[in-house]
C-alpha cells in the first residue's frame, strides 16, 4: 500500500522526525514540572507497596491502612518502575521519566504502525493530527498505564497484520496487564475489523483468544473482586473537548476508508468501538486516547486530499504551488489553531486557537483542566515528610484533609494511608480512618480562616501539634496504636522480571523471524 514517490517518503519520514523531536524539546522545557498529574502518585504508592513486599500482591496493605483493599489495578506499570527501582533510580525521578517519555512513545509507535502498514506520508499527517490535540497530549501524560494499553493494542494488530501472531497474542495480553478497560477496547475493534474484512475474521478471533488466556491471572482477580468495586465513584471530572477538524476531517475519512477498504477497514473499525465506551468515560473517548480511530480517519481523509490536489496541480496546472499552500494551510490549522468546542458542568464553549503547541506555549490557559494542574511542590512535601520522619515511628498511618493530599505525602514520607486515592475500590472493612491514624496531616486554608472541622478533631481525639509549616499542620493523634499490616508477595519480584523478559524476548523472536 505504499503508493508515494520514493523522494516523498523519505522527505515525510524527516517530516514526523522533526515532530517528535520537537516534542522532545518541549517536554524537556516542562521537565521541572513533572510529574504532573495526581496520577503518578497512587503508581508511586504501588511501587512502594511492592517494595515492602517484596513483589506483586492483590490486596493494597499500604491504603485504608491497617485493614487494606483489593488491589485489581493491572500492573505493567508497577513492575516496569520496580525494575527501574531496583536499578537504583529514585522514585520521582522515575514517575518523571515515565510522563517526559510515554506521549513521545505513543507518537513514534502511531508512526512506526502506519509506516509499516500503509506509507511514510500517511504516517506523517498521522503524527501531525495526534499531536495537535491537546487534550490528547494531555490524556497520553496523565493516564500512562491506559496509554501502554494503547501502544500494545496498535502494536499488537501490526504484528499480526505481519503475520507475527506470536508476538500479536503477548502484545495484547501486555494491553490487559496494562489497563482494565482499553484492552477490551480493542477486542471490541478486532471483532468490528474482522466482520469488515471477513477474511481476517478468524485470526482475529483467535488473537483475542490467546490474548485472554495468557491474561487470566489477572481477568480471574478482577474477577473475583468485582464486589469490591464502587460503581458510584467511577466518573471523569474533566471538560470535553471536541477537536473540530478532527471530527471534521474523520467523517470525509470515513469516506475514503470504505472506498479503499482492507486495512482501511481498520481506521473505522476503532472508531466504532469508541462509541459505546464513550456513553461511560466521555473525555477519555471523546477527547482523549479514545480518539485514536478518529485520528486515523482525519490523516487518511487529508492524506488522500493531498493526492487529489497534487494529481490535479501535475496534470491540469503543472505547477505545484497549490499542493503547497494546501500543506502549509494544514500544517497551520492543525498545530497552531485546532479550534474545539468544549463542554464542563453544562457549560459549552468554544476555543479557536485550542493545539497543544498554543496551550503549552501560552502562559495561562483558557479554561481550567484538571489534568494538566502540577501537583509537583517538592519542598512542601519534603518538608512535611522530614516532619514525620523525625517524630513518628516506621508503620504509623497517615490521615490527611483530602485523600489525595495523604497520598502525596504517603509516597515521600513511606507511610501508609487510612484512606485511598483511587476510592472505587472499597476497603475489606470500614473503619474510622482518624481512628487509626498517628500523624494527622492538615493544609491550612487559602483564606487564612478558623477551620472549625480541624478545631473539632482536635478536640475529640485530643490531637498534639507536631509542627506547623506555611502551608500545613501536622498533629499527632495519641490514642492511635494501628500500625500497617505489610502482606508477603504473591510473586516475588525476581520472578516477575524473569516473565517480563522472557515475554520481551518471545516477542522479539517472533519478529525478528522471515515472513511466513
Amino acid at each position: 500500500m505504499k503508493t508515494e514517490p520514493q523522494n516523498q517518503s523519505f522527505r515525510f519520514s524527516f517530516y514526523s522526525i522533526l515532530v517528535i523531536f520537537l516534542f522532545i524539546v518541549i517536554n524537556l522545557s516542562r521537565w521541572y514540572r513533572l510529574p504532573t498529574f495526581i496520577d503518578i502518585y497512587y503508581h508511586l504508592s504501588v511501587l512502594q507497596g511492592f517494595v515492602k513486599a517484596g513483589g506483586y500482591v492483590g490486596s493494597s496493605f499500604w491504603e485504608y491502612a491497617p485493614v487494606g483493599r483489593m488491589h485489581i489495578y493491572p500492573p505493567f506499570i508497577h513492575i516496569a518502575m520496580l525494575l527501574f527501582y531496583k536499578l537504583g533510580l529514585p522514585a520521582l525521578l522515575i514517575a518523571k521519566f515515565f510522563e517526559f517519555t510515554i506521549f513521545l512513545l505513543l507518537l513514534f509507535v502511531i508512526w512506526h504502525v502506519v509506516n509499516n502498514l500503509f506509507h511514510r506520508r500517511l504516517a506523517f499527517f498521522t503524527v501531525l493530527v495526534s499531536s495537535s490535540c491537546y487534550s490528547f497530549y494531555l490524556s497520553a501524560g496523565n493516564l500512562i498505564p491506559a496509554s501502554l494499553a494503547l501502544i500494545f493494542g496498535l502494536l499488537s494488530f501490526l504484528s499480526l497484520e505481519k503475520r507475527k501472531r506470536v508476538a500479536a497474542s503477548i502484545l495484547l495480553a501486555f494491553s490487559f496487564y496494562s489497563h482494565a478497560g482499553i484492552p477490551y477496547f480493542f477486542v471490541l475493534s478486532f471483532i468490528i475489523y474482522g466482520l469488515l474484512n471477513r477474511e481476517r475474521l478468524k485470526s482475529y478471533l483467535i488473537l483475542i483468544l490467546s490474548g485472554i488466556v495468557l491474561s487470566l491471572p489477572i481477568l480471574i482477580h478482577q474477577f473475583n473482586s468485582l464486589a469490591y468495586i464502587d460503581i458510584s465513584q467511577i466518573r471523569e471530572n474533566f471538560p470535553v473537548e471536541i477537536n473540530i477538524l478532527i471530527y471534521l476531517f474523520a467523517i470525509l475519512g470515513i469516506y475514503y476508508a470504505l472506498h479503499k477498504k482492507g486495512l482501511y477497514y481498520f481506521f473505522i473499525s476503532l472508531t466504532l468501538a469508541m462509541v459505546p465506551f464513550s456513553l461511560i468515560y466521555n473525555y477519555r473517548y471523546l477527547s482523549g486516547l479514545g480518539i485514536i480511530g478518529l485520528i486515523l480517519l482525519s490523516a487518511l481523509a487529508i492524506d488522500s486530499l493531498y493526492e487529489k490536489i497534487n494529481k490535479i496541480a501535475a496534470e491540469k496546472y503543472k505547477s505545484r504551488s497549490y499542493l503547497l499552500i494546501y500543506f502549509i494551510v494544514i500544517i497551520l490549522l492543525f498545530f497552531i489553531f485546532s479550534a474545539s468546542i468544549y463542554t464542563y458542568k453544562g457549560k459549552v464553549g468554544f476555543l479557536p486557537t485550542n493545539s497543544t503547541y498554543s496551550n503549552l506555549i501560552r502562559k495561562q490557559s483558557t479554561i481550567i483542566r484538571a489534568n494538566e494542574l502540577s501537583v509537583y511542590y517538592p519542598e512542601i512535601w519534603q518538608e512535611t515528610a522530614a516532619v514525620i520522619k523525625d517524630n513518628f515511628e516506621k508503620g504509623d498511618i497517615i490521615y490527611a484533609n483530602g485523600a489525595y493530599v495523604a497520598g502525596v505525602v504517603s509516597v515521600y514520607s513511606k507511610h501508609a494511608t487510612s484512606t485511598a486515592m483511587l476510592p472505587e475500590i472499597k476497603p475489606y472493612r470500614k473503619i474510622n480512618p482518624m481512628e487509626v491514624s498517628k500523624i494527622i496531616v492538615w493544609f491550612k486554608k487559602f483564606d487564612n480562616k478558623v477551620d472549625k472541622n480541624l478545631l473539632y478533631l482536635i478536640k475529640q481525639y485530643n490531637l498534639q501539634l507536631v509542627s506547623e509549616t506555611e502551608f500545613l499542620y501536622v498533629y499527632k493523634n495519641p490514642h492511635a496504636e494501628a500500625k500497617e499490616v505489610i502482606k508477603k508477595a504473591i510473586l516475588p519480584d525476581w520472578l516477575l522480571f524473569v516473565i517480563l523478559f522472557l515475554m520481551t524476548a518471545l516477542i522479539i523472536w517472533d519478529v525478528s523471524q522471515f515472513d511466513r
